[in-house]
């Protein structure tokens, strides 16, 4: 990227970034490693994953956060406190339960 300017940064999901390269034409070797790595571990489809982004997006968080949630898909309380360790939200009881809700929704849907 030397030589080229950021026009816009946008934060995406695994499933996202694994769509936005596939439709590239002649990758680099980074370009190559890093669709590698999001078709590896992404957890979802990438209509669920922009589900559930949205879900999270409306319940107030931002897009960082709601990547975050798509990415790691959090099983239970635990998992939601440790995705928030580092932010800047403080976390009730009913804030946990509804990403949880959130992320069962788009995961028991067909």
């Amino acid at each position: 990227m030397i030589g080229k300017k950021v026009v816009k940064e946008k934060v995406l999901s695994l499933a996202e970034v694994a769509d936005m390269l596939n439709s590239l034409e002649n990758l680099n070797d980074y370009q190559k490693l890093a669709l590698d790595y999001a078709e590896k571990y992404a957890k979802l489809e990438l209509s669920k994953a922009k589900q559930l982004k949205k879900k999270i997006l409306e319940l107030g968080y931002d897009e960082k956060v709601a990547a975050k949630i798509v990415d790691i898909l959090p099983k239970d309380a635990d998992d939601v406190r440790i995705i928030f360790a580092r932010e800047r939200y403080k976390l009730k009881q009913e804030d946990i339960n509804k990403i949880l809700e959130a992320v069962n929704s788009v995961l028991k849907s067909s």
